[in-house]
C-alpha cells in the first residue's frame, strides 16, 4: 500500500489512535483531511512516526485535523517530538485549517530542519489564522537556511486579526 486517503470525518480521536500505528511502512502518502483527530489520534500518528514505519512517507495531509485547537497545544509537542532527528523523507507537509498559537509555530520550528525534514519541499499553512508575529517566527525558521530543498512555503488566508 503505497497511498491512504480517509474520508470527512470518519476517524475519530478514539479510532485514529487504534489504527494510525497499524499503518505499513510502504505508505507513500497519508490523507487525513478534515478527521478531527485531538490528542489521542495524534498520539496514534506519533507512535507510527516513533516507530520507524513512516521511513517511506513523502506527503502527509493534516488539513483540518484540528491540530491546535485544544488550549494547551499537547498533542502538537507530542507529533514533533515523534518527528525530531528522524531525518524523514517527507517532502510535502500540509497543516492548513488548524488553529496554531504562538506555541505551536514554535514548536513546529523545532522541526524545521535538516536533522527532522531534510527533504522537505512543500510546507502548506494556509488559513491557520496566523498572526503577524508567527509569521515572522516562521520566517526567521525558514530563513536559517536548514531546509535546502523548500520550494514552497503557502500562507494563503492568513492574517493578524488585530489590524
Amino acid at each position: 500500500l503505497k497511498s491512504l486517503s480517509f474520508a470527512e470525518n470518519v476517524l475519530g480521536p478514539g479510532e485514529a489512535q487504534v489504527v494510525l500505528p497499524l499503518l505499513p511502512s510502504s505508505l507513500e502518502t497519508l490523507i487525513l483531511k478534515d478527521n478531527h483527530l485531538g490528542p489521542d489520534g495524534m498520539k496514534g500518528l506519533a507512535g507510527w512516526v516513533d516507530s520507524g514505519k513512516a521511513s517511506s512517507l513523502l506527503n502527509l495531509d493534516l488539513d483540518g485535523t484540528g491540530l491546535s485547537e485544544e488550549e494547551d497545544d499537547g498533542h502538537l509537542e507530542i507529533l514533533w517530538k515523534a518527528v525530531e532527528g528522524k531525518a524523514l523523507k517527507l517532502e510535502s507537509l500540509t497543516l492548513s485549517h488548524n488553529r496554531w498559537r504562538l506555541v505551536g509555530v514554535e514548536k513546529l520550528c523545532s522541526v524545521l530542519c535538516a536533522s527532522s525534514l531534510p527533504c522537505i519541499r512543500v510546507l502548506v499553512l494556509a488559513w491557520c489564522r496566523l498572526s503577524n508575529q508567527m509569521v515572522v517566527r516562521l520566517a526567521a525558521c525558514v530563513g536559517r537556511g536548514d531546509l535546502p530543498n523548500l520550494e514552497t512555503l503557502d500562507l494563503e488566508g492568513n492574517y493578524d486579526s488585530s489590524g
